[in-house]
């Protein structure tokens, strides 16, 4: 939006800045008692793996979330965790007790982001625009390296080419960075064991959801028919990130 707006309008001003630039999660947990304390994390000027670290250094405590958001931003998310947290001394960081669950947070939890931004230097011709002409306007989805990189991209990547088992590893193996240690480990037994289908499939270890991959591999099965079997939103985001990435080439060719 901000690129389309500022090649069509040049007065406005806009930096990205807490004070500009404001992101909250959107998530309807159930909050009916249970073992995880669940908070709402505001933050300012701090991007979420830092801000989370001094909050578990504070509690000694594990704490769990949905997304990540980055420093540049006043933001709401969403974490829990098994104990009371107190609050770090740290002014770029606030926590609100919202309830208790049985229900852990786990990454992609939200179902959404909610976004308000900061212009100014306004004209009226700009003004005009956002309040009544914008909605009829068409602008790019254009994202930014924070959305991509090797490991967002590399199973839609694989898809793109075709190459079938890269994508099955890409997705069962490769680490996103911001995930449960169940999950990592999971993950490492695999590339530990990539070939080792009936010792896989037989792992106490492994989740009985993922057990029949790696039956229908050790059956004879192809690379291609596995990927139905593999968790549909990893493949669903695989393939949006490997779009977007396309779309962003073939669009700054455009105006670059």
């Amino acid at each position: 939006f901000l690129w389309f707006f500022q090649a069509n309008y040049v007065n406005m001003e806009f930096k990205k800045s807490p004070d500009n630039f404001f992101v909250e999660e959107v998530m309807a947990p159930t909050l009916s008692g249970g073992k995880y304390f669940y908070y709402i994390l505001e933050k300012k000027g701090i991007d979420s793996p830092h801000a989370i670290a001094l909050v578990e250094e504070k509690n000694h405590a594990r704490v769990f979330s949905s997304g990540l958001k980055d420093s540049d931003a006043h933001t709401l998310q969403w974490i829990c965790a098994e104990k009371e947290l107190v609050q770090p001394k740290d002014n770029s960081i606030g926590l609100i007790f919202k309830g208790r669950s049985n229900q852990k947070i786990f990454v992609g939890m939200h179902s959404a982001n909610r976004f308000r931004i900061t212009l100014r230097a306004l004209s009226l011709i700009e003004r005009k625009f956002l309040s009544s002409d914008l909605r009829k306007t068409a602008f790019p989805n254009y994202f930014d390296e924070q959305r991509f990189n090797e490991k967002t991209i590399s199973a839609g990547t694989e898809l793109l080419r075709e190459n079938w088992e890269g994508a099955v590893k890409a997705v069962l193996t490769e680490r996103l960075g911001f995930e449960s240690e169940k999950s990592v480990a999971i993950k490492d037994l695999v590339a530990k064991n990539w070939g080792g289908w009936k010792m896989l499939a037989e792992s106490p270890a492994m989740p009985e959801s993922k057990k029949p991959i790696f039956r229908h591999l050790e059956g004879g099965g192809s690379f291609k028919d596995t990927i139905r079997l593999l968790d549909s939103k990893s493949i669903s985001i695989a393939c949006r990130a490997a779009q977007s990435l396309q779309f962003n080439k073939l669009l700054a060719a455009e105006i670059l």
